[in-house]
């Protein structure tokens, strides 16, 4: 039997349709239904992201619900069976990266460790490509407000786009940590040709080559008007590391994301005979 009497519903971790439909249909009487989503649901081989393009779809279309290939199409259709249910009690935030104390993933905090040791840093141009997350804090603060404020509707979350450079994050994140690490800017098409991937070897970088310009480049204007607020880079640097100073590898993904130092010694190695 459906429960009733709930004044809010906050879904962070839907994935497959048919289990969103099922929490829909039990909590159908709450006043505002928050479902968590993903910037993946748009087609990012465009140079913008954002509601209005078109859906992400998967390579593969005959895998499972919780496929990994099928991830950005199966957060599209749960976002669609929230709408459906709740209409204009139903509210839809569709994150970029998201980052901070806490995040498993090591996808942000992979920059944040690495300057916190000794020894130069390998770095992926161009200098002046754009990068977008947010922090969870600042998610969290709009999606309970924007519960609080009984919005409705599809909104973006990250930070604004064009504001943050690739070379703002990781000389941010030496300034802050006070490190005197040598930061080595290396071309996209070296590291392509020595097998570095974007998003997960190097984190919040995305090659050129990946086909994805509006994955770093999405319109968060919507959700800006409506309250979403957005901390200083050097807060959330300084915090993830007083984290993941005392983390352990059980407060990370099996694979966390970013290369090992020897993997990254051997790209400094490479960069410099390449050079000479």
């Amino acid at each position: 039997m459906p429960r009733e009497g709930w004044d809010a519903v906050i879904d962070t971790s839907g994935y497959v349709p048919s289990v969103v439909a099922e929490s829909c249909a039990y909590f159908a009487s709450a006043k505002r239904y928050l479902f968590v989503s993903s910037i993946s649901v748009y087609d990012c081989s465009g140079d913008t992201a954002g509601e209005g393009r078109a859906p992400y779809t998967p390579r593969v279309m005959d895998k499972p619900d919780n496929d990994p290939e099928n991830y950005g199409a199966s957060k599209k259709r749960c976002d669609d069976v929230v709408r459906a249910v709740f209409d204009d009690r139903g509210i839809v935030v569709r994150p970029g990266l998201i980052v901070g104390p806490h995040d498993p993933t090591n996808r942000f905090t992979y920059w944040v460790d690495r300057f916190a040791d000794p020894g130069d840093v390998a770095a992926p141009g161009p200098r002046q490509g754009y990068v977008q997350f947010v922090d969870a804090r600042d998610l969290a603060a709009f999606m309970v407000k924007a519960i609080e404020d009984e919005r409705s509707g599809i909104y973006d979350v990250t930070s604004p786009p064009m504001t943050t450079t690739m070379e703002q994050l990781v000389t941010t994140a030496r300034e802050t940590l006070a490190s005197d690490s040598k930061i080595v800017w290396m071309d996209d098409g070296f590291l392509v040709a020595h097998g570095i991937t974007g998003w997960m070897d190097l984190p919040v970088w995305v090659s050129s080559s990946q086909g994805l310009p509006g994955l770093m480049n999405a319109n968060v204007d919507r959700a800006l008007s409506d309250g979403l607020t957005i901390r200083a880079l050097a807060e959330t640097i300084r915090d993830t590391r007083a984290w993941s100073a005392t983390a352990t590898s059980a407060d990370l993904m099996a694979k966390p994301a970013g290369i090992t130092r020897e993997r990254e010694g051997e790209l400094l190695a490479a960069w410099r005979a390449a050079r000479v």
